[in-house]
């Protein structure tokens, strides 16, 4: 057990078995006093937009009351909230499962909490989510909430950069431009100052409002605010838009769009093998392990691992067979294999045309799908 853990759960245990002489009992307060726990909510381990409460004696007792430490291999499927526990000049790291349990991952460590403590942890958790993600509502929705010529704020929900935009046209999507020079270039630095047509999660603020959502970073078509620095437009997606040249949703953008809501678990979780054979390929693409992880729940460790390794090698994949929503399996089976071409791509070498095979279970027809097998 940690040096830290070990103090913060025997001051712990002074206050709350048998009493103790009144020194004893205000030097084990004071020592409480001094433990720190932040919760914090973040889209990905790495996201700079993050929304945290500091825990005060009180609650810091009640939660940590009668946590037992357990070693064990951390599941594949971790949560977006993270725990930081700080004593004197010491501070420990977890993240917490679907369980409401704390996992120090670099250790194989996880914190369980009681029944109690757990109910507790969720109330947080939930209020946190609510103030870090926007409200999912559906296209038709929104066109009224921003209407043309609105003018709104958009967050990167990874960065934390924001920057102000004008709707200026889009049926099937919001088509909308920077208002001034250094809007673009803020938004040009979420792109890491090149334009991309990667699909990014982000939040719409108007007024009180946030709203879940997902834009591209590439200008392209009609230009319509001059000596903004931006030649064109680029587009915000939002439940069930779809693109300029299909009747289809873009099937990456909902994900951002479920993401930029909180609601990226659930949304996998309820994902056919057609879309998480997609996705994986989609995250190579991005360079998104959390997403690689997500969309592989199932799969062996060590193959995962050996991906996620692979990917810093990848500079592009691309389907060579585009995803619509009506190519979707909806048989009544328990196993599926999907292949897909892939133009794959690794840094400094020519594109090359690869098939992607895939195996996905389920338990039963209403259990989610997962990953059982990769190859190329």
């Amino acid at each position: 057990m940690s040096t830290l853990l070990y103090r913060a759960l025997v001051v712990l245990f002074i206050l709350s078995v048998s009493p103790t002489p009144f020194a004893h009992h205000f030097a084990a307060a004071a020592q409480l006093q001094e433990t720190a726990i932040t919760i914090s909510i973040r889209s990905t381990p790495t996201a700079a937009l993050e929304s945290e409460i500091k825990l005060n004696t009180a609650q810091i007792k009640q939660l940590m009351k009668n946590v037992k430490e357990e070693e064990g291999t951390a599941p594949t499927s971790l949560t977006d909230a993270y725990v930081t526990i700080e004593h004197n000049d010491h501070s420990e790291h977890y993240r917490l499962d679907f369980a409401n349990h704390f996992w120090k991952i670099s250790e194989k460590k996880c914190l369980i909490l009681s029944n109690s403590a757990v109910a507790q942890m969720k109330k947080y958790v939930e209020a946190l989510r609510k103030k870090h993600y926007g409200r999912m509502l559906p296209w038709k929705d929104i066109k009224t909430m921003l209407p043309l010529k609105s003018t709104f704020t958009v967050t990167d929900l990874e960065t934390g950069l924001s920057f102000r935009v004008q709707r200026r046209a889009g049926s099937d999507h919001a088509d909308v431009q920077p208002l001034t020079t250094e809007d673009t270039k803020i938004m040009k630095q979420i792109y890491n100052n090149k334009w991309s047509w990667n699909r990014k999660a982000v939040i719409i603020q108007k007024g009180n409002e946030m709203l879940a959502a997902s834009m591209n970073g590439m200008p392209h078509g009609g230009d319509g605010i001059p000596e903004n620095g931006f030649s064109g437009h680029f587009c915000i997606h939002f439940l069930g838009s779809s693109t300029h040249r299909s009747v289809h949703t873009d099937l990456l953008h909902q994900f951002m769009v479920h993401k930029a809501a909180g609601e990226q678990k659930q949304y996998i979780s309820t994902a056919s093998p057609y879309m998480l054979a997609h996705l994986f390929i989609e995250s190579l693409n991005l360079q998104d392990a959390e997403l690689l992880r997500q969309v592989s729940d199932g799969l062996p460790t060590e193959t995962l691992e050996s991906i996620i390794n692979d990917m810093d090698n990848i500079k592009a994949t691309r389907v060579q067979q585009k995803y619509a929503p009506e190519t979707n399996d909806v048989e009544d089976n328990l196993l599926q294999e999907i292949t897909l071409p892939v133009a794959l791509q690794y840094k400094g070498k020519r594109t090359k045309n690869v098939t992607f095979r895939f195996v996905f279970a389920r338990e039963s027809l209403q259990s989610p799908w997962l990953a059982r097998d990769f190859s190329q």
